[in-house]
């Protein structure tokens, strides 16, 4: 029995640490107040999780929405589905 809760308390310690990195990660990106760095701050943000290159590989820097300062908020929620996607 005691493995069991153990188990289960281990999977909600993970679920709450990948939660935490995906907020944490999510701020280091907000915390860019020019628009002009935003995609470059993105880059470096993720590398540092090492997820620029599934980043690249899926578009998610191609998108139309990094030429237009109006899109932000639509691009930190593009963000944050990658991250939640690919942070296990």
């Amino acid at each position: 029995m005691l493995s069991i809760n153990k188990m289960s308390n281990d999977s909600e310690g993970v679920k709450l640490a990948r939660s935490s990195l995906i907020q944490q990660t999510l701020t280091k990106i907000r915390e860019t107040r020019d628009f002009r760095d935003l995609k470059r701050n993105t880059f470096v943000v993720l590398a540092h999780l090492w997820l620029h290159n599934i980043a690249k590989e899926e578009g998610l820097f191609k998108l139309d929405e990094w030429e237009q300062p109006k899109f932000r908020e639509q691009l930190i929620e593009k963000i944050e589905i990658f991250l939640i996607k690919h942070i296990r």
